[in-house]
C-alpha cells in the first residue's frame, strides 16, 4: 500500500529536509511559477510592510492524515476581506517574522499551540497589498 504524502506519519521531517535544499532542487518547487498574480519573489517596493504567516500541520490520529488549518478573513476587512489564508499578519515593530507568525497564529486561532518549527519558506512580495 502506498501512502499519500498527507498520510505519511513523518511528513514534518520530509518537509524540514526539503527546506534545507536549494530552491531549484526542492520537492514541488519546480511547479511554482516565477511570477504569479499579485506575488513575485522580488524586489519589494521600498515602502513594503513586513508580514508573516504560519503553515501548520496537525496530525489527526483518527483519520491518520495531516490537517492544514486555514482561516477565513472577515468580509469587511479593507485588505484581503473574505480570503482563505494561512494564519498570519503584519510584523509589529522590531518583531522577528517567526515571532509575528506565532503571535498571529495564537490571535487568529484563539489558542497557543505547542509548535515544532521546521524552517522558513522563501520570502514573497505581494504587490496587491504591499
Amino acid at each position: 500500500m502506498t501512502l499519500a504524502l498527507w498520510q505519511h506519519p513523518d511528513l514534518p521531517t520530509l518537509l524540514a529536509a526539503d527546506l534545507t535544499k536549494p530552491a531549484e532542487a526542492a520537492w514541488g518547487r519546480e511547479f511554482a511559477p516565477e511570477l504569479v498574480y499579485g506575488r513575485h519573489a522580488g524586489p519589494a517596493r521600498a515602502d513594503a510592510r513586513g508580514a508573516a504567516v504560519t503553515v501548520v500541520f496537525c496530525w489527526d490520529g483518527n483519520e491518520n492524515e495531516w490537517l492544514l488549518p486555514l482561516t477565513v478573513r472577515a468580509a469587511d476587512l479593507k485588505r484581503h476581506g473574505g480570503q482563505v489564508s494561512f494564519p498570519g499578519g503584519l510584523i509589529d515593530g522590531e518583531e522577528a517574522p517567526r515571532d509575528a507568525a506565532a503571535r498571529e497564529l495564537a490571535e487568529e486561532l484563539g489558542v497557543t499551540p505547542e509548535l515544532a518549527w521546521l524552517g522558513n519558506l522563501s520570502p514573497q512580495f505581494v504587490y496587491a497589498s504591499n
